[in-house]
Parts: structure tokens; C-alpha cells; sequence
């Protein structure tokens, strides 16, 4: 009877342990303070003007990405898929592995 208290005991514990070894080999925030989520301003300019005027920056502020480089020719794009293009004197970033089809298409 004994060992079935013990076993019942073990079983019962197992979730809290598994709890605390997820977070803790996972990354968890299970001793860090809790943080309030930012909110979400959806269709309100407030959030990026805010952003912009908390940037620090010595040179030039892309006004896409907010990334501080020396010029706007060095602007990075947006998100890792996109390239820079070059169009009628204008530099876009565009989702395509290489310049030539959008290219193609500005010029048709």
C-alpha cells in the first residue's frame, strides 16, 4: 500500500517538474519580471512618429526600416526576401531573387 502512495505521489508531481525544465532549458521567463505587452495601435501614425523620435541617429534615418546608415542609398530593405532595384532613378525593394523581371515588366 505503501508503494502505491509513493507512485501516486510521483505521478502527481511529474507535470510541475516538466513545467519547470521547460522553462528553464527553454528560455521561459519563469524568474523574470512580467513585462505589459505593448499596445497595438492599428491605423494610428502615433506608434511610428514616436519611434522616430526616439531613434538616435547621426547620419540618415531610413524611413522604412528606421535603421541609422550613411546614406538612403544604403537602406536595407524591409524583410530578408526582398532586393534592392534600381527604376527610373528610383531604388525599391521588391521580393525577387534578382532585378531582371521586375526590370522587364517596368520597362514594358
Amino acid at each position: 500500500m505503501r508503494l502505491f502512495w509513493v507512485a501516486l505521489g510521483a505521478l502527481l508531481a511529474l507535470p510541475a517538474h516538466a513545467q519547470f525544465f521547460q522553462h528553464f532549458f527553454q528560455g521561459g521567463q519563469m524568474f523574470q519580471q512580467y513585462q505589459e505587452p505593448e499596445e497595438q495601435h492599428v491605423g494610428d501614425a502615433s506608434w511610428f512618429r514616436e519611434r522616430v523620435a526616439a531613434a538616435q541617429c547621426n547620419h540618415y534615418l531610413c524611413p522604412d526600416t528606421l535603421a541609422c546608415v550613411d546614406g538612403p542609398e544604403n537602406c536595407p530593405c524591409p524583410f530578408a526576401e526582398q532586393v534592392h532595384c534600381m527604376l527610373g532613378g528610383a531604388r525599391l525593394c521588391v521580393q525577387q531573387k534578382h532585378c531582371d523581371e521586375v526590370r522587364a515588366w517596368y520597362e514594358a
